[in-house]
C-alpha cells in the first residue's frame, strides 16, 4: 500500500500518531508512559482499561520520509506555540487582543501557513484513519484530496531520506508560494490555563459539519470546509464568540482564541454526560434482552439490579 501523503512510496512507517503526539503529551503523558482511556457508548466496552497511546497510532499509512515531513512542521509548531503559549517569559510572542466575552492571541513568531498546515494535517489524518476513535469522522473525498495535495505540496521534501532545508529557508520558500496556498477557514480555541489536563478529551464529532467540532486536549477546533457560515452549534459557542474576530482565513496572521476554563470544562462535561446517557440506554436494552433469555420477569426492579451489576 502506498503512503497516503505522497502517494508514491510504500507506507512502511509503523506507529504513526494520527494526532500529533506533542499536542497530547500534557493529557496522556510522555511517550512510552502514556495513560489513555477510551470512552464510547458501547455498554460492553471497558472504559477503565489503560489504552496508553494505542488508539491514536496507526501502522502503514505513511512512508518513513513523509513521517519526517510531518514531524518537521510539528517541531516548528511545538517550539513556537505549545512550549511557549502559557509561559509568561514568551508573552511578547503573543499579542493579546480583546474580543466578545474573551480575548484571542495573535501568534507572532510562527508563519501562518505553517500554523495552518499543522491544523490541517491533524484533521486530515483523523479523516483517513481507520482507528476506532477516528473512523466515524470523515471529510468528503474532495476535501480529503485537497488537503492531501496541499500538505504534499508545502511540506519540505526529503533527499536521501533526510530533510536538508533549514527552517528559515523553508519559510521563505513557503512565503514565495503563498498565492498557491488554499486557506480552509477555522477557529481554534484554547482553555485559558488548565492545570489538570488529564480531564480533557480527544474528540471528533461525527454529526456536525459546518463547522466540524473537534477537541484535542485543551484545544477546540471549529473547521469550515464549505461556506464560512456557522450552522451546527454542538458546543453552543456561536452566540458567545465573535467569528469575524477569531476566524483564521488568510496567510498573513494566525489566531488562538481563549476560553475561560469553566466554559471549556462545561463542554467536556456535556460530552461526557451525553456519552454516559447513551451508554446507559444501550445497557438497559442489553439487560432487558438478557432477562428475557433467562426467563426472568422484565420489570424496572430487575432491570435496575442487572444494570447495577454490569456498571460495577
Amino acid at each position: 500500500m502506498n503512503c497516503k501523503l505522497c502517494n508514491i512510496n510504500e507506507a512502511d512507517q509503523t506507529g504513526s500518531h494520527v494526532t500529533s503526539a506533542f499536542l497530547l503529551t500534557s493529557q496522556i503523558g510522555k511517550r512510552d508512559f502514556e495513560r489513555g482511556f477510551l470512552l464510547t457508548t458501547d455498554p460492553t466496552q471497558d472504559y477503565t482499561e489503560n489504552k496508553k497511546a494505542d488508539d491514536i497510532k496507526e501502522d502503514n499509512i505513511f512512508c518513513r520520509d513523509c513521517e519526517k515531513r510531518l514531524s518537521f512542521i510539528e517541531n516548528y509548531y511545538s517550539t513556537e506555540i505549545t512550549q511557549k503559549i502559557e509561559n509568561p517569559n514568551f508573552k511578547p510572542n503573543f499579542e493579546t487582543i480583546k474580543s466578545k466575552n474573551s480575548y484571542y492571541l495573535q501568534c507572532k513568531r510562527i508563519d501562518p501557513i505553517a500554523f495552518h498546515l499543522l491544523i490541517y494535517s491533524n484533521i486530515w489524518r483523523a479523516s483517513i484513519s481507520t482507528q476506532p476513535i477516528y473512523n466515524h469522522f470523515k471529510l468528503s473525498s474532495v476535501i480529503e484530496s485537497e488537503l492531501q495535495f496541499l500538505l504534499d505540496l508545502f511540506l519540505p521534501n526529503t533527499v536521501d531520506h533526510k530533510i536538508n532545508i533549514g527552517l528559515n529557508n523553508w519559510v521563505k520558500d513557503v512565503r514565495n508560494c503563498k498565492d498557491f496556498f488554499t486557506v480552509f477557514p477555522y477557529i481554534i480555541l484554547k482553555a485559558e490555563n488548565l492545570e489538570n489536563k488529564d480531564q480533557t478529551y480527544e474528540f471528533f464529532d461525527n454529526i456536525t459539519h459546518n463547522p466540524n467540532h473537534i477537541i484535542l486536549n485543551e484545544y477546540i477546533i471549529l473547521s469550515f470546509f464549505g461556506k464560512t457560515e456557522w450552522v451546527d452549534d454542538f458546543f453552543q459557542l456561536r452566540d458567545e464568540i465573535e467569528i469575524t474576530d477569531l476566524i483564521n482565513d488568510n496567510t498573513e496572521i494566525c489566531k488562538v482564541g481563549v476560553l475561560p476554563n469553566d466554559r471549556f470544562l462545561k463542554i467536556i462535561e456535556m460530552i461526557r454526560n451525553l456519552a454516559v446517557e447513551d451508554r446507559l440506554r444501550k445497557l438497559e436494552k442489553v439487560c432487558v434482552l438478557e432477562l428475557a433469555i433467562h426467563g426472568i420477569p422484565i420489570n424496572q426492579e430487575n432491570v435496575k439490579k442487572l444494570m447495577d451489576i454490569k456498571v460495577k
